[in-house]
């Protein structure tokens, strides 16, 4: 980040490089998890499926509220103002 925001700003571009870095990072500890698990003869368990749909939900929650907050922002009263 102190990279990409050497020039005063972060951009879009610059978001989609954090956020590749993040997936990338992510994928790097799913693929050694994996490979433990085979190293060991063990399967993954169930609860991960779960885990995953929680995941997406409460990722889905965040966009909707963000989206919120951009609709009061647009309004330019505020939200404790009358």
């Amino acid at each position: 980040m102190w990279a990409l925001g050497r020039d005063g700003k972060l951009d879009f571009g610059d978001g989609l490089v954090l956020v590749g870095l993040f997936l990338f990072w992510q994928l790097f500890h799913v693929y050694d998890v994996l490979k433990s698990n085979v190293q060991k003869n063990k399967s993954l368990d169930w609860t991960l499926l779960l885990y995953l749909g929680l995941l997406g939900v409460a990722a889905y929650a965040q966009y909707l509220s963000i989206d919120g907050w951009t609709m009061v922002e647009a309004s330019q009263r505020g939200i404790f103002q009358r």
